[in-house]
């Protein structure tokens, strides 16, 4: 498991607007075949945070170079040692 912290440019010109829904639709796909375990989006959109399973850094970077963003991020990866998660679901059904 990897911790990718990115950075978005501030200025987002033209060209990088465009490409955002072509970035969530592959956050999404992601998501749902378990490559990323989260991923997180701070107020201003400066930053975002992705957990994310990978067998190593250069599986990782795979994965990150193919972001339709990529040439307009910077990022920092770390290993992960641990990830724990509340899990997600439906509260217990109650008859009454």
């Amino acid at each position: 498991m990897f911790m990718v912290e990115i950075e978005f440019p501030y200025y987002k010109n033209e060209e990088f607007m465009e490409l955002i829904p072509r970035q969530r639709e592959q956050i999404g796909r992601l998501l749902q075949t378990g490559v990323l375990a989260s991923f997180s989006l701070n107020s201003d959109r400066s930053k975002a945070w992705i957990v994310m399973a990978a067998q190593n850094e250069a599986a990782a970077m795979s994965v990150l170079e193919q972001f339709p963003l990529y040439k307009f991020i910077t990022f920092d990866l770390q290993p992960l040692i641990a990830f724990d998660r509340a899990a997600f679901s439906l509260p217990p059904l109650v008859m009454n």
